[in-house]
């Protein structure tokens, strides 16, 4: 497979930047943020957060560009302004209805100008204006001082005052540039790139081109960008594939593609930021190639190495050990797999001008056009020179010991009682220390001609760690996972490292390289770390990684730690100052407050670090790729956050409310006293209202006693009046019935006497039947004892009479009309004629004694 190893590139796709493909230009603020022209707006990244600032009426930005009093300018269709929080436009009222898109702004510390294909404006920081454009142009740039225009064929312009006043005028040179020859990229030392004629170097004689391979292969494939890096590195972006990275122009120091790594063959846009990363705008996203960093880069994309388990340089051929095989790197720097040598490689040995591999399938010797078995015992992980013809292995099945006889290495021999399960491992003198990741890390004594296991103890239960063995005289020093002890030839397990200066030959090879995957490991995911050690090469060491490997300097030391700090900080969704952030004093209701972090770093997939909200709670979380975190709901008291890489971010404090302070408690003492007051006091009330209302039962109770008294005496005097009116009228009944039969009697048996007594003795009896004196009696008992009965009749029948009156109060006493009839002195039958009249006179259809007791 072909491959070169590059810088490290940190992709990001429209989905992490949450916008548009396209990326047209590239700039870095004075806030450290990086400033991109995408066609949906501008992006913005701190290290850690993509933001995306919309232009007017969801336009695109096409460039980018940061002005001498820091801000950052952009600009698009119909539009030119400044980047803040918000856009902020500057010259929309010009430009409207130009119907011009303006895809480059270029300047100085004195001016800048931006421009269309057309069109040019110049804007000194305070007023705009036009500068007349004597045809169609490219995007110009400011190089070695000059403002230059190239045409849009072949031809430069150059922007200079005259009068005060920008003016364009053509340069003219002894040597054009070649008919039809567009100018993409100018860069210092009179560098100029032509999108289809290669690269051009102006001098006193005019464009001169350059003579180079690396020139033949940019005519062919589009030159759209070019720029000079702070190391003086050429960068040339292409349309067709990729980008070209050149010391002189004469040769090729990288070039990275689609195939290599890139997200993107077409580049639209190039730029390097103080750090001296390279950032590719690109047809679809945004890729980082960090150019400042010693490390490089195998990017396998398309899988056809596998995951790489060991190197080694042999007769100055590097050969890949992977899970897929073993890999010879040709003079191209292509690979290609050794045939026969397909599947699960382990380890590989150099040993008496051999090199052997420890396989799946067990033991071979290499050559480089042949895999050639020593043993099939199976998975040979480890081997370990002993002598210049012996060396040790580890395998599936236990220990197995090879010597060189005659030329020939033996098929091996098992080390009696070495059947013990050991990955990795390092021997001294006779004491073997071995680790497998279900037993742990293992001593074990070896006879002294090493054919047999004496003695095996477990010395660390590790089970999930991957260590490394450095052997020293005394035994052998472990680094675990960042972790570091050593460990004596007694198994005595101490925490003190070993120095480098006691470390010889491959002992140091290998500490150097604990020390530099160390270093890596903070920024990096590192695989298969134990069976990496190196060998053969003093230059550099080899590391797998997710989709690859990673070339590390032999004396590798990050120049500079990458740092997180604050970028922003927010109360209830309002931005402060982030210089303003210490000590900061919160209202009880300020209590949602979210902090942004930035780095440096770049490469959020790979950020390690974790935060703590002290006064908050006691754990350490992950910091989240975003660098967004946020509280809410604080309550009030002093708060500090923390990030493990000991930096103090802020300090604040959230006020208690004013309920909640020394006024307050003051103010509660005195509502409680007065609560306590109003209580007892409603209490008191409440318990004079209860005896007052206790009081005025009582007084009910006993007036309703003596109403009761009061009424059975009334009810006892009605029966008794009652009695006595009954009484009363049944004398009168038997009275008038006696005198009626008596004078029925004398009537008959006076016949003979004269008619003048006769009539004398009638009359009396007569008058004792109708006496008026009965009837008032009556009446007045009656009225004692049925009240106004007698009136309230009156009242509702004006028109009934006083025989009518006496008959409704015998029918009220209930009685017949054969008691009636003495009474009234009549007969029986016309009691019945007026008690019909007085129901009629009365208007009652049903019972006439029922009506008249309802009165």
């Amino acid at each position: 497979m072909k491959a070169q190893e590059i810088p490290k590139i940190i992709p990001f796709s429209p989905v992490d930047y949450n916008a548009v493909n396209q990326n047209w230009s590239i700039t870095e603020g004075c806030d450290g943020n990086i400033y991109v022209a995408n066609s949906g707006g501008v992006l913005v990244y701190n290290g850690m957060k993509w933001t995306l600032i919309k232009l007017p009426q969801n336009r695109g930005s096409r460039s980018v560009f940061l002005g001498k009093d820091c801000k950052v300018y952009a600009s698009g269709y119909e539009t030119f302004g400044r980047v803040e929080e918000n856009y902020i436009p500057i010259a929309d009222t010009i430009l409207i209805n130009t119907d011009q898109e303006y895809w480059n702004i270029f300047g100085d510390t004195s001016k800048l100008f931006f421009q269309s294909f057309s069109e040019v404006y110049e804007y000194d920081y305070e007023k705009l204006v036009k500068v007349e454009s004597p045809g169609n142009i490219m995007f110009g740039k400011t190089v070695d001082g000059q403002f230059l225009l190239p045409k849009i064929e072949s031809g430069i312009y150059e922007i200079t005052n005259a009068g005060g006043n920008s003016v364009i005028s053509e340069v003219l040179s002894e040597n054009e540039l070649p008919e039809g020859s567009k100018v993409v990229g100018m860069c210092e030392g009179g560098i100029f790139a032509t999108q289809n004629s290669g690269l051009f170097r102006k001098s006193v004689k005019g464009f001169i081109p350059i003579k180079s391979e690396l020139n033949n292969l940019l005519q062919k494939e589009q030159i759209n960008s070019l720029i000079k890096t702070m190391n003086g590195y050429f960068v040339i972006g292409t349309i067709l594939n990729g980008v070209y990275i050149s010391e002189d122009l004469m040769s090729i120091k990288y070039h990275i593609n689609k195939s290599n790594g890139l997200s993107n063959n077409t580049i639209l846009s190039l730029f390097e930021d103080t750090h001296g990363n390279l950032w590719c705008g690109l047809d679809k996203g945004i890729d980082l190639i960090k150019l400042n960093t010693d490390l490089t880069y195998l990017y396998d994309k398309n899988g056809q190495l596998g995951s790489v388990f060991t190197s080694i340089i042999h007769n100055n051929t590097l050969y890949l050990g992977t899970n897929q095989g073993v890999y010879i790197q040709n003079k191209d720097g292509s690979f290609q797999i050794i045939d026969g040598s397909q599947g699960q490689v382990w380890s590989l040995l150099e040993i008496d001008g051999d090199l052997i591999c420890g396989h799946n399938r067990g033991t071979y010797l290499i050559t480089r056009n042949s895999f050639e078995q020593i043993s099939d015992i199976t998975g040979g992980w480890c081997m370990k020179a002993i002598s210049d013809n012996v060396f040790l292995e580890s395998s599936y099945t236990g220990l197995v010991l090879f010597k060189k006889v005659k030329g020939e290495w033996t098929s091996g021999t098992r080390i009696r009682n070495g059947d013990i399960l050991i990955e990795n491992f390092e021997i001294v003198n006779n004491t073997l220390f071995g680790y497998h990741p279900h037993y742990g890390i293992q001593r074990i004594m070896l006879e002294d001609n090493l054919t047999e296991v004496l003695e095996s103890v477990v010395i660390d239960s590790i089970t999930v760690s991957d260590p490394v063995f450095i052997r020293t005289e005394e035994g052998v020093a472990v680094s675990d996972d960042g972790r570091k002890y050593f460990i004596n030839e007694n198994g005595v397990k101490s925490e003190e490292f070993p120095e480098e200066a006691i470390f010889k030959n491959d002992d140091l090879a290998i500490y150097k390289y604990v020390k530099a995957v160390n270093e890596v490991l903070s920024e990096e995911q590192i695989s298969n770390i134990r069976y990496n050690k190196p060998q053969g090469v003093r230059d550099y060491f080899i590391v797998g990684s997710n989709d690859g490997y990673i070339k590390i300097p032999y004396d590798y030391n990050t120049s500079a730690k990458d740092k997180i700090e604050l970028d922003y900080l927010m109360v209830n969704d309002s931005m402060l100052d982030v210089n303003d952030h210490q000590a900061l004093k919160f209202d009880p209701s300020e209590n949602d407050v979210s902090f942004q972090f930035r780095s440096n770093f770049l490469d959020p997939q790979n950020i390690l670090m974790t935060y703590n909200l002290e006064g908050w709670d006691e754990t350490w979380y992950n910091l989240p790729k975003n660098g967004y975190v946020k509280f809410n709901n604080l309550q009030d008291g002093s708060y500090t956050l923390r990030l493990s890489n000991g930096n103090e971010v802020a300090k604040f404090e959230i006020k208690p409310h004013w309920y909640e302070s020394w006024p307050g408690l003051i103010l509660y003492f005195v509502l409680g006293g007065l609560v306590v007051y109003f209580f007892n006091r409603r209490q008191q009330l409440h318990l004079i209202k209860q005896r007052e209302k206790l009081q005025k039962e009582k007084e009910k109770e006993l007036e309703s006693e003596r109403i009761k008294a009061k009424n059975a005496e009334l009810e006892n005097d009605v029966i008794y009046k009652n009695k006595m009116l009954a009484n009363s009228t049944m004398t009168l009944v038997q009275k008038n019935k006696m005198l009626i039969d008596l004078k029925a009697t004398l009537a008959k048996e006076m016949k003979s006497t004269s008619a003048d007594k006769r009539r004398q003795v009638l009359h009396l009896i007569e008058k004792s039947i109708n006496s008026d004196d009965d009837w008032e009696l009556f009446e007045s008992t009656f009225a004692e004892v049925h009240e106004d009965f007698l009136e309230k009749l009156k009242q509702q029948h004006p028109s009934i009479t006083n025989g009518e009156l006496r008959l409704a109060a015998y029918i009220r006493m209930d009685l017949s009309s054969k008691e009636i009839a003495p009474l009234m002195n009549i007969s029986v039958r016309s009691i019945e004629n007026k008690r019909y009249r007085l129901r009629k006179k009365l208007g009652v259809e049903d019972s006439l004694k029922g009506y008249l007791q309802e009165i």
